[in-house]
């Protein structure tokens, strides 16, 4: 099967998942691993998930003690994982695991990457937008710079921001959701240092992000520190942070949020349970769901975002 791109691929691999064919997941993995070798760390993650889900536990374990033999570490935090929690060499495994993360923590610091749009002014100020990755394999600000276009916003004159966490989750991985106060305080202060290399116009920025990105993205809007234009949060869950409170004063400040998903995912559910609060609560929202996947960033992302754009911007 030929897939012109890792980010083909990665979809499908995905939809597979999400439908629980995981054969079928694992024989893309494998053509993946042939035909993107620079993204194994990715795969292999992947093959670990699809050997979780079919039960297959003790394989798990062997394939992660090869990977951290190398120096990789996991996210087996996360509550998916919990079926090997119990396993005879889980405690060593997980020793291991803490060992490799701290040390690659030590040298992790947030970073970010601005984009300007063509002809851009200095002199007058901009509207801007803030790009979030997710949480966990592969995400980081490279992948978000790829598969989440600026274009769409340079064609509005915005300048765009891809931040990324100084968390790290696994090799490669890094991640906003295990500690939201740490997340807003590093986005603040990259925002902060982006004003400081272009004038922004603060009355327009617009937020957005994908899964670990969006769930931040959801609770920057009802944390209220950072007023904001809109959010677009692709592949969400909840915060916690939805609370009468909170959403009584983003609906005050006039934020526009606009959730997708795929329909693939079994998260579909939650995203119009949250976008029916946040009609409930009065602010403006918008459910978009993404034909044909699940949990992924869409191949025609650049048209969800132009979507998306029109509804915040043009109320």
């Amino acid at each position: 099967m030929d897939y012109r791109n890792y980010k083909l691929l990665d979809a499908r691999i995905d939809a597979r998942f999400e439908a629980r064919d995981f054969q079928a997941a694992l024989g893309l993995i494998d053509h993946g691993l042939e035909a993107f070798p620079e993204r194994s760390v990715e795969l292999e993650a992947y093959r670990l998930a699809c050997h979780r889900e079919q039960g297959h536990l003790e394989r798990c374990l062997e394939l992660m003690d090869e990977g951290l033999a190398a120096g990789r570490f996991y996210s087996i935090y996360w509550k998916s994982w919990d079926v090997i929690r119990s396993l005879p060499g889980y405690a060593e495994l997980d020793r291991r695991n803490r060992g490799n993360r701290d040390r690659a923590q030590v040298e992790s610091l947030p970073c970010f990457q601005v984009v300007t749009p063509p002809g851009h002014d200095a002199s007058r100020p901009h509207p801007l937008a803030i790009v979030l990755h997710g949480d966990g394999n592969g995400c980081h600000l490279d992948t978000m710079v790829h598969e989440w276009s600026a274009g769409p916003y340079l064609r509005r004159g915005f300048v765009v921001c891809y931040m990324q966490s100084s968390r790290v989750e696994c090799t490669g991985g890094f991640g906003w959701t295990r500690d939201y106060g740490r997340s807003r305080s590093e986005i603040h202060g990259m925002m902060r240092k982006v004003a400081e290399q272009c004038r922004i116009d603060e009355r327009c920025v617009v937020l957005g992000g994908f899964s670990g990105g969006a769930m931040a993205s959801v609770d920057l809007l009802f944390d209220g520190g950072l007023p904001l234009k809109g959010v677009i949060a692709l592949c969400p869950a909840s915060t916690g942070s939805e609370k009468p409170e909170t959403l009584a004063r983003a609906a005050a400040v006039g934020t526009r949020v606009v959730l997708l998903e795929g329909e693939l995912s079994g998260q579909v559910e939650d995203q119009v349970a949250l976008a029916d609060l946040l009609r409930e609560a009065g602010i403006a929202q918008a459910f978009l769901r993404n034909p044909g996947i699940g949990h992924a960033i869409p191949a025609d992302m650049d048209a969800r975002l132009e979507e998306a754009l029109d509804f915040i911007l043009h109320p």
